[in-house]
């Protein structure tokens, strides 16, 4: 009875101690918890790698228009950008090496914008995006207006602005 007795008290301090650690991380404040698509990290350490390049140019770009952009999913060779505003609107901005993306979709029309062919396609999914090609990558832009700007294409519109200039 008395080692009964003694396991349990030696069992009880050890939860004990653990209790508080446990407490900790239930109480996660709401201000460091994202709304953020989740990321699945390869490493087994659960650290991201960092931006590619061309993440830091999407990146970048939606920054020089006002828009704070992240990381959507874990990159291979591609950029898959993301920006929440809010009341579930978000902005996706993607950019791929060129003759990589397939070619499942429909024009659906084009426009030049700064010598850069724009163009609204259509998946089969029936998801219109618009999409342009400079600097040896194909960017794929899709989601809510962003603030500040009348509409998509207007932002479209000066992405190619950034994007593609020299």
């Amino acid at each position: 009875m008395t080692v009964l007795v003694a396991v349990a008290l030696v069992i009880g301090g050890v939860l004990q101690e653990r209790r508080p650690a446990v407490a900790e991380l239930e109480t996660t404040p709401p201000s460091i918890q994202s709304s953020s698509p989740p990321i699945q990290s390869s490493s087994p350490e659960g650290t991201q790698p960092p931006l590619n390049a061309r993440e830091v140019k999407v990146i970048a770009a939606l920054g020089t228009l006002g828009i704070t952009g992240q990381r959507a999913q874990l990159p291979f060779n591609e950029a898959s950008i993301w920006a929440d505003f809010g009341s579930g609107r978000h902005l996706f901005v993607t950019a791929y090496p060129l003759s990589t993306v397939d070619r499942n979709y429909t024009v659906i029309d084009e426009r030049q914008v700064a010598r850069i062919l724009v163009q609204h396609v259509q998946r089969a999914s029936g998801a219109i995006s618009s999409r342009f090609e400079c600097s040896g990558d194909e960017y794929w832009v899709a989601g809510a207006d962003p603030p500040g700007f009348p509409n998509i294409d207007v932002f479209v519109e000066r992405l190619v602005s950034v994007v593609c200039s020299p």
